[in-house]
């Protein structure tokens, strides 16, 4: 049974990880700038994930025929990270993160669709109705600022999201993932540096304290959730992949409530269930197929 929803499992806890950014960055030191923070993320993860790959010889050469696709996806990686960040400090949180979910479910059943050729049945057109209204009630009491180029980046950076995962299903498999995710950081290593130079970002000293703490684990959770989402989707069709990545809206919100006395409500309440309900019954109905 395990073995029958392993993929399942792993795009579900990458959610849990994914979520668990919101109370790292909370307890960052103010004086680390947006960018600088993202840079310094990736360099600690790489250092980690280099360190697997020479121990368990994990890195093999890329073939020149692959060269287009691990390009694909480190770009989609650079573009996930950006604008999202863009999005969030000139706009409203609760509209940049309904545009960007919305954007990466969406890009992912039409990418399923034309290029992985799945099947697009009534339950998981159901999936995804549930999964929309669910993200719309969720976020309704923030759909109230207006501004263009936000939002647009928003949008890029779901579809860029949902894209490098999707890419990811086009790497052969002789690549390990932890070859594979090095990539990714890389290109956000080199971009976000160079954004904090461009914003006259400094870093603060380091020092063993909390801030410098939350980093680390910042880039630890960062790293395994990138890893278990790149595992998963080589299990599962890319369309119930989306709809259970959606939980990762309602662990966010439940660490909000837990470490920061955030409150329930019964938007919050109704709209998770209908994304539990959305990923529930795309995933009973492949196992049906």
């Amino acid at each position: 049974m395990l073995n029958k929803y392993q993929g399942h499992l792993y795009v579900l806890l990458s959610s849990l990880f994914f979520a668990s950014y919101g109370v790292w960055a909370k307890l960052l030191d103010p004086a680390m700038g947006t960018w600088s923070q993202g840079y310094i993320r990736g360099i600690i993860a790489s250092i980690i994930l280099l360190s697997l790959i020479i121990y368990y010889k994990k890195w093999i050469r890329i073939n020149r025929e692959d060269y287009k696709i691990f390009a694909i996806f480190a770009l989609c990686c650079v573009l996930t990270v950006g604008p999202i960040t863009y999005a969030v400090i000139n706009t409203n949180v609760g509209i940049a993160n309904l545009l960007f979910f919305t954007s990466y479910t969406v890009i992912q059943f039409i990418l399923g669709i034309t290029l992985l050729n799945e099947k697009l049945n009534k339950y998981k057109i159901l999936s995804l109705i549930l999964a929309l209204a669910g993200l719309v009630i969720i976020f309704k009491d923030s759909l109230s600022y207006y501004a263009i180029l936000p939002l647009l980046a928003a949008i890029i950076s779901g579809v860029a999201s949902g894209s490098e995962i999707i890419s990811t299903k086009f790497i052969p498999s002789k690549y390990s993932v932890m070859q594979i995710s090095i990539i990714g950081w890389l290109g956000i290593i080199v971009t976000n540096y160079l954004l904090s130079i461009l914003n006259n970002e400094t870093l603060p000293s380091f020092e063993f304290d909390l801030g410098w703490l939350a980093i680390f684990l910042y880039a630890i959770f960062g790293m395994l959730a990138f890893m278990f989402v790149i595992f998963g989707y080589k299990k599962i069709d890319a369309m119930t992949g989306s709809l259970i990545g959606l939980t990762e809206i309602i662990f966010a919100l439940l660490f909000g409530i837990l470490f920061f006395q955030e409150k329930l409500t019964l938007a919050i309440i109704f709209g998770s269930i209908l994304i539990i309900a959305s990923g529930s019954i795309s995933t009973l109905s492949a196992q049906k197929m």
